[in-house]
């Protein structure tokens, strides 16, 4: 009987979708849905967002990995405006779950997400969305849309535990781009890159974030 490793960081995407029969999609409407109409930016976080670019335009590229998430995607993710009374968003949260593969074994998956956003005001109870970050462009040593697949694996079966069933969403950060992804039952789909160094590029990827905002509040009126 085959082995697998139980961390988010050690799968790599060829065996993560062989393993849980995982499916690549071009186009897939919960995605589409989600990325193509971003929610309207306000001036005051444009011009906010302008003034995160000036600053860390000579500086990006000598930050390490948590420079950038403190000085320059903590403010993306803030000007989302993604905390509400019902849900909120949670750096660095172990994720769990036993996973059944197309082998019938069961699997336990674990790892940490760079951040999730999840039902509960003060405390992560449900996860709907996990972003990953990568300071470096893809090496050997980690595959970056396995790792965030891994956890959106986990996310998916968090909740059909507990609640209906529904597209989990993710993003992952590899140098200066951004892209989004939705996984629904055994199908994924990615989208183009997001270049975060650009102007109209930021604004957009947090209009993309705003959106999650109205798809959490549909899936919490479908478990209630």
């Amino acid at each position: 009987m085959p082995t697998y490793p139980t961390d988010f960081s050690r799968w790599r995407l060829q065996q993560l979708e062989q393993v849980f029969g995982l499916k690549n999609v071009k186009k897939m409407p919960e995605l589409s849905s989600w990325t193509d109409n971003p929610a309207k930016v306000s001036e005051k976080d444009q011009q906010n967002l302008i003034d995160l670019l000036e600053f860390s335009d000579s500086r990006l590229m000598y930050w390490n990995e948590a420079a950038l998430k403190w000085k320059f995607l903590s403010q993306v993710i803030f000007a989302a405006h993604l905390d509400t009374e019902f849900y909120a968003t949670y750096p660095e949260i172990k994720l769990s779950a036993r996973l059944q593969t197309v082998d019938n074994q069961i699997l336990k998956l674990s790892g940490v997400a760079d951040l999730i956003l999840a039902k509960g005001r003060l405390e992560p109870e449900l996860p709907y969305f996990c972003l990953h970050e990568y300071k470096k462009v893809k090496g050997f040593d980690s595959d970056p849309l396995a790792q965030t697949l891994a956890a959106m694996l986990v996310a998916q079966e968090l909740n059909q535990k507990v609640s209906s069933i529904h597209p989990i969403y993710g993003c992952y950060t590899i140098g200066l781009s951004w892209f989004f992804l939705a996984l629904s039952e055994k199908n994924y789909a990615i989208s183009k890159p997001y270049t975060f160094a650009d102007k109209e590029n930021l604004i957009e990827i947090v209009g993309i974030l705003s959106n999650l905002n109205e798809i959490t509040k549909k899936i919490l009126n479908q478990e209630n």
